[in-house]
């Protein structure tokens, strides 16, 4: 799936991205790094690990592209094969309240319906609304708390599919 709007595209991204996607990661500011960290470190080798997995088939990761080769978003769905994945979304703050969060979601979300998975979830901290209005704009919800930065700081939301397994091979010609 590509999808375009002037200057950038949503695409999927695999092992040959890592440079990019470490750059775009280096590249995001203190504000953007306190509501978003992914990864307990952002090295090279973490990176490539990722990627690695989303050509495997573990992780579904996408990557709004910019016309020079630049990353400026991620999403991905992490843990394909488990029980329960789990969303991620970064944007890089020169492209926040643009929609660009929305279109990244929505690309992941039909990703995990077309594969009838029953259940996504997210961590989002309570102080950001704006990433919360999103989620819930896809069908997440609140189930729960955890902790990110501090003691019950962040919410746990989920998306609970209706489409099952059985209707994805249906549709299939």
């Amino acid at each position: 799936m590509t999808k375009k709007d002037s200057s950038r595209s949503i695409r999927p991204l695999g092992a040959q991205d890592a440079e990019a996607l470490f750059a775009f990661y280096q590249a995001l500011s203190d504000d953007v790094v306190y509501f978003y960290r992914p990864f307990r470190e952002v090295t090279t080798s973490v990176i490539r690990e990722h990627l690695k997995q989303a050509d495997e088939g573990d992780v579904y990761a996408l990557g709004l592209g910019a016309e020079d080769g630049r990353v400026m978003g991620h999403a991905f769905l992490n843990g394909l094969r488990g029980g329960s994945p789990s969303f991620g979304i970064g944007l890089h703050q020169s492209i926040l309240d643009r929609g660009w969060g929305s279109r990244l979601t929505a690309a992941v979300v039909q990703h995990a319906d077309e594969l009838a998975i029953a259940r996504v979830e997210l961590s989002v901290m309570k102080e950001n609304t704006r990433a919360q209005a999103v989620y819930r704009k896809f069908g997440f919800s609140v189930c729960g708390e955890t902790s990110f930065r501090g003691e019950n700081d962040s919410w746990v939301m989920e998306r609970r599919s209706t489409r099952t397994y059985t209707d994805v091979k249906e549709s299939e010609p």
